[in-house]
């Protein structure tokens, strides 16, 4: 999209990862030098099979994959077992109602849930969690 300058800054090259389905698409928005198509990445109920993408990427070379988004995007890659760490940032703020947070089926007894490995950073009156998931205590 010519208009996010994120996608188009030059500092970094930029892949556009998408269904092979949508492919002639996408080439038409950015240029086939920045579109990864991938078939079978739309699962048959349109959500993303995440670990799929992950394990594209990771053959491309790539061993980092940052993950910025909000509730929706963090809880699937999480509900897919795809990632390592989660950094949860808690502010002091009351915002009411508005787009939920993570959203995760999980046990239904407290005692059962995954506790992991966590650090936590202060900013200013904010929180940081990191949260290494690969670890549970």
């Amino acid at each position: 999209v010519e208009t996010a300058h994120v996608f188009n800054d030059g500092q970094a090259p930029t892949l556009w990862l998408c269904d092979a389905r949508w492919r002639d698409e996408a080439v038409a928005r950015v240029g086939a030098d920045r579109v990864l198509a991938v078939g079978g990445l739309l699962r048959d109920d349109a959500t993303p099979h995440l670990a799929q993408a992950v394990t594209v990427l990771q053959s491309r070379g790539l061993t980092r994959l940052f993950v910025e988004g909000g509730g929706v995007t963090v809880s699937r890659f999480l509900a897919q077992r795809c990632l390592d760490r989660l950094h949860l940032a808690v502010a002091p703020i009351i915002i009411g109602n508005g787009r939920p947070g993570l959203r995760l089926e999980g046990p239904a007894r407290l005692a059962d849930c995954p506790r992991p490995h966590c650090r936590v950073f202060r900013m200013g009156p904010d929180h940081l969690w990191d949260l290494d998931l690969r670890t549970s205590a």
